[in-house]
């Protein structure tokens, strides 16, 4: 039996919806007796407001669900690079430990370890915000998640995270770049 996703199940029934409403909705005579329900002016004109406003936001939804090639890899790295980052701004070293694959785990070791570096990372990040700007299958296994930091002194850097999935573990952070730093 094959199991498909919600996003999976979403991007394919939501175009194919879409057109098949608005057609229903225009061709048949729905919208004006519901308007004709309606007895004051006011409540006609917000009537046809929030069908404007439903329609053009679900047909939105359905070109925002096509252009961005969601995969189950892909979602589950932007989940683990928000956890880093929710992490780095509470100053949460053992969160941040079982983030990282075992390279980044031994060479960070001693600093995830100091007491005073989460005071540190604490007051670095607390007033950093941060944007996923997308992801990339690399291969079967790997996927890279970019993402845009905003520091509290206005300074913005680009990184680039690279996760990898090993056997049935969980994914895990494997390299941090700087490609346009």
């Amino acid at each position: 039996m094959a199991r498909f996703s919600w996003v999976e199940i979403w991007q394919a029934v939501l175009p194919v919806q879409i057109p098949t409403m608005w057609s229903l909705l225009m061709s048949s005579n729905y919208l004006i007796a519901g308007m004709k329900m309606l007895y004051s002016r006011k409540i006609q004109k917000l009537y046809v407001i929030a069908i404007i406003f439903m329609v053009s936001g679900l047909s939105s939804l359905s070109v925002n669900a096509q252009a961005k090639n969601v995969t189950p890899m892909s979602v589950e790295a932007e989940a683990i690079v928000n956890r880093y980052f929710t992490a780095l701004i509470d100053g949460k070293t053992d969160s941040l430990r079982i983030l990282l694959g075992p390279k980044l785990q031994k060479r960070n070791a001693r600093m995830l370890s100091n007491p005073a570096y989460r005071l540190k990372l604490h007051e670095f990040y607390r007033d950093a915000e941060y944007t996923i700007k997308g992801s990339d299958t690399l291969d079967a296994t790997t996927v890279a998640v970019n993402v845009e930091v905003k520091y509290s002194n206005e300074e913005t850097s680009q990184l680039r995270f690279i996760l990898k999935k090993v056997g049935q573990s969980a994914m895990r952070i494997y390299a941090e770049e700087h490609p346009l730093n």
